[in-house]
């Protein structure tokens, strides 16, 4: 076995334990392994940092892009006050809505994108309904999954095949080349999940043993705006401390009423109750 094989099998190695262990960035141990095989002489530098100018990178970096304009103009925030809408006290009814809504979604935008902004109307729908988020994560997780692998945009893994096939000599896979396989899978998807939701998956978890076992406290919490506070007034687009602290408002009750992800041009008033999004790490 040569020194390349072996060194190359070490890196890989390592990296997964670092990617595991959670305890390092994926994207610190990324640029390591590159760095590492760069210094190391399997790859010149020029081949090392080539994967920056692939256009599958600069693709999938450019729908991060379209996935945060959707949120922030307000067009993710439309979606979920029709789903908002549309549900009933039917189980089966919501999590239709739900699985679809989410597969067409991600069949556009980036899955993880698509399940971070409806992750908070999920769990929205479930306290307004009392239904157990166990009953529609699941629903939201799988049909996001499977409506971006529907589509080449849908999600990174297609975009870099695609561009693997064009390296090995094939064509570029069209935007809708497996779509109907995809539609196939999707609808059986709809039908378990409508069935598993009401005979097979069982309500073990309350919302707040959720939050607690996913840490999403460390992300997401509630602040109440009183007489004294200086955003009352202002625009969410206005407030310095959003902006700085990468700050996304998720959701404002206001009253009797809720504004399910407001967008940037909402004037905060006295006495609302806003649900907020940000990672302790920008404090």
């Amino acid at each position: 076995m040569t020194f390349e094989v072996v060194f190359i099998l070490t890196i890989t190695v390592l990296a997964l334990i670092a990617f595991a262990s959670d305890r390092v960035a994926p994207d610190v141990v990324a640029l390591l392994v590159m760095v590492s095989l760069m210094v190391s002489g399997i790859l010149s530098p020029s081949e090392g940092i080539s994967g920056f100018s692939n256009p599958a990178t600069i693709t999938i970096l450019a729908f991060f892009f379209v996935s945060l304009a959707l949120e922030k103009s307000g067009a993710i925030r439309y979606i979920g006050d029709i789903l908002l809408k549309l549900s009933n006290n039917n189980l089966m009814v919501d999590v239709l809505l739900i699985t679809s809504i989410a597969g067409i979604s991600s069949a556009f935008i980036n899955t993880t994108a698509v399940v971070i902004v409806f992750l908070p109307i999920v769990l929205r729908l479930g306290r307004m309904k009392g239904i157990s988020p166990t009953l529609l994560l699941m629903p939201l997780s799988f049909g996001a999954i499977i409506g971006g692998a529907s589509t080449t945009i849908g999600t990174s893994t297609n975009l870099i095949i695609s561009e693997a096939a064009t390296h090995s000599g094939g064509e570029a896979l069209a935007v809708f080349e497996f779509t109907h396989i995809g539609i196939f899978l999707f609808v059986i998807l709809i039908i378990y999940m409508m069935f598993a939701s009401k005979y097979i998956l069982k309500a073990r978890k309350i919302e707040d043993d959720l939050l607690q076992d996913y840490d999403l406290r460390s992300y997401i919490t509630e602040l109440t705006l009183d007489k004294s506070c200086p955003w009352i007034g202002k625009k969410i687009s206005d407030i310095p401390a959003f902006r700085s602290l990468n700050i996304s408002v998720l959701d404002i009750e206001r009253n009797e009423n809720e504004i399910v992800l407001p967008d940037l041009h909402e004037v905060l008033m006295e006495g609302d109750r806003l649900m907020i999004r940000v990672n302790p790490k920008n404090y």
